[in-house]
């Protein structure tokens, strides 16, 4: 879909973030503070995660908290091999609960990892949030960090972890950026088996250099 399509869309608002904020992925959503407060709750959606799959992850996390709007915040999670744990903050739950968010460990050793559930950038949020996003109480490396706030809220109210029904890929760097491109290519409805059958033939003429 074109970009322009998507300004046409009603109540687009594009904002810029505030300068005077530090650096973090919290910053962006203290800068949309105005725009979610009155709110009952809102969707938090990092554009360097992308989902593949149905229902979409945002599509659940609504649902969710349709049928029981008591928890202050839900987050999607993922489960990823032992051998890259130490990439991802992995979800450690709160005592004889499989649902319930207790902390966020951030890239443990694969030994000491408390599960093997990956958290990432999809969150469904509750203005009470903006009580722990404080820019001048940062977290590591001097940033405002998302994940601090929903950890806080943790350990004061509910945190429900929900698993995907989806494939979560990163784009955060070069290899991942690029495979998240080849997936959405091959799973084109009208190109996708051509590009498939191509990249094949492209990994056979390779091996055989």
């Amino acid at each position: 879909m074109p970009v322009q399509e998507v300004l046409d869309f009603p109540k687009i608002t594009v904002i810029t973030q505030d300068p005077s904020l530090p650096y973090g992925n919290g910053s962006p959503v203290a800068s949309a503070r105005k725009f979610v407060e009155t709110e009952e709750a809102f969707l938090v959606m990092y554009s360097d995660d992308v989902v593949f799959g149905h229902p979409g992850d945002a599509k659940v996390m609504v649902d969710l908290y349709n049928a029981d709007p008591s928890a202050e915040a839900i987050i999607m999670a993922q489960e990823v091999s032992e051998k890259v744990v130490d990439k991802y903050g992995i979800i450690s739950f709160k005592e004889g609960s499989e649902k319930l968010l207790d902390n966020i460990v951030e890239k443990p050793n694969p030994e000491e990892a408390p599960s093997h559930l990956a958290s990432y950038g999809r969150y469904l949020l509750k203005p009470s949030v903006f009580a722990y996003l404080d820019p001048n109480n940062t977290g590591k490396d001097g940033e405002l960090w998302t994940v601090d706030a929903i950890t806080q809220i943790a350990g004061r109210s509910s945190v429900v972890v929900e698993r995907s029904q989806g494939l979560w890929m990163t784009t955060g760097d070069p290899e991942n950026y690029f495979k998240a491109h080849l997936k959405f290519v091959i799973d084109h409805e009208k190109y996708g088996s051509k590009i498939a059958d191509w990249v094949r033939e492209l990994s056979t003429e390779t091996s055989k250099g």
